[in-house]
């Protein structure tokens, strides 16, 4: 079915308004300060096949795009055949594709004459969700246990009605019951309306047109993001970063960054980075990708409304047991430091190979990486070889005063 573009840019930004119409809803109606002020959770509509189709314009990146990555394993584990009308899923699960404890994902599938045609998802940072720090924070954690409650797959609501037994459960193991009932509440208040909001719009285009719309969302943005890719250098780009170290000691944990562009493909490989650490700071494969996507999205398509068509030019290759792809039972509470890590090495990798694009839009923090030193300075044929001055690694390095850095393009490549 064909849509034309006037009506297309119609649907996208009904979508839109959806989206942001949820975390409106949920940022007024919500009880802890982390939503009403910082506004710190996102909201999303998804297609039949979970791919993010519409997002709210003040999201997290990396809140929405693990979002589809948490909703297969929701899916996965409460079983496709089982999904009904009026249902409510529920889980924080980071081992399922999600972040670390405190982000609980909330998903309403959307049913039109009994078929269903798509998800809304809402993910809230909780004020807390149990654990042994105050805030579900605390550096001493080496277990996912620690950081609190683990919600697996699970249906808050079935066929409309809330299932009380379920509910009691996550919030008997949280600090303060009344915020955290008021932020559930919110959250899957935000879903019920936004499910009227998209029944307004199938009423007014039809279920056909709408489906049309979202297919057609996801090929444009595949289309502008692979023409922007098409213009850099092909080649291999490397970059590191690291952290401080892991909680327990003061270690360097190297996030590293091996880029390899061909055409309007672009593969990250992160599994050189270090070993998953005994401390909190770990993120699981989904975080990690989310990293490479916010940093790729922001250097070639900033400017169009992101999706899940933006991300599929993207590639990323993790090893299981890194601080990029953190095993069970690994505690996962500073998954953001290491996501914005793996964001820093990537645009650094991509700063020769997008020219202006990537070094005007790296984070400030990417002046710290550092790439290891290669065994030859041979670049493959065809292509450009960008490499960063070598820095040692010692205890503290990371909180020293940045190094100074230079950028070598080598001139052995030929065509």
């Amino acid at each position: 079915m064909s849509i034309d573009p006037f009506t297309l840019a119609v649907i996208q930004n009904a979508l839109i308004g959806v989206a942001y119409g949820m975390k409106l809803m949920t940022m007024r109606a919500a009880y802890t300060q982390l939503w009403k002020e910082q506004g710190d959770l996102s909201c999303c509509v998804m297609d039949a096949q979970g791919e993010i189709v519409a997002q709210d314009p003040t999201s997290f990146p990396v809140h929405v795009t693990t979002m589809p990555f948490q909703l297969q394993g929701l899916i996965e584990g409460i079983g496709r055949e089982n999904i009904r009308p009026g249902d409510v899923l529920a889980t924080n699960d980071p081992f399922l594709g999600g972040t670390h404890l405190p982000d609980v994902l909330l998903a309403r599938p959307l049913f039109w004459q009994g078929e269903l045609y798509g998800y809304l998802c809402n993910r809230g940072h909780w004020a807390d969700i149990g654990g042994m720090g105050p805030g579900s924070y605390s550096p001493a954690t080496k277990e996912l246990i620690q950081e609190g409650i683990v919600i697996p797959s699970v249906k808050l609501f079935v066929g409309d009605a809330l299932q009380k037994g379920i509910v009691d459960l996550i919030i008997r193991n949280v600090r303060d019951s009344s915020v955290a009932m008021g932020d559930m509440r919110a959250q899957y208040a935000s879903c019920f309306t936004g499910e009227r909001r998209m029944n307004e719009v199938i009423a007014r285009y039809g279920i056909g047109t709408i489906r049309a719309a979202m297919h057609e969302i996801l090929a444009r943005s595949e289309q502008l993001t692979r023409a922007r890719i098409a213009g850099f250098k092909d080649g291999e780009y490397h970059a590191r970063d690291c952290l401080d170290g892991d909680g327990f000691s003061e270690e360097p944990q190297w996030i590293d960054a091996r880029v390899s562009i061909s055409g309007s493909d672009i593969t990250v490989d992160l599994s050189a980075s270090s070993p998953q650490s005994r401390g909190g700071m770990n993120c699981s494969r989904a975080s990690a990708i989310s990293g490479v996507q916010y940093a790729i999205k922001a250097i070639t398509d900033p400017e169009n409304p992101p999706n899940a068509g933006s991300y599929r030019p993207i590639k990323v290759i993790t090893r299981p047991g890194t601080l990029c792809d953190a095993q069970p039972p690994g505690s996962m509470v500073g998954y953001g430091e290491v996501t914005y890590r793996v964001l820093d090495s990537t645009m650094r990798a991509l700063s020769g190979a997008a020219s202006t694009r990537a070094r005007t839009r790296a984070s400030p923090s990417s002046s710290r990486s550092s790439s290891r030193p290669a065994p030859t300075a041979r670049a493959p044929r065809g292509t450009a070889s960008t490499r960063f001055a070598t820095v040692r690694a010692t205890p503290g390095m990371c909180r020293s005063r940045p190094t100074k850095w230079k950028t070598r393009s080598s001139s052995s490549a030929t065509r």
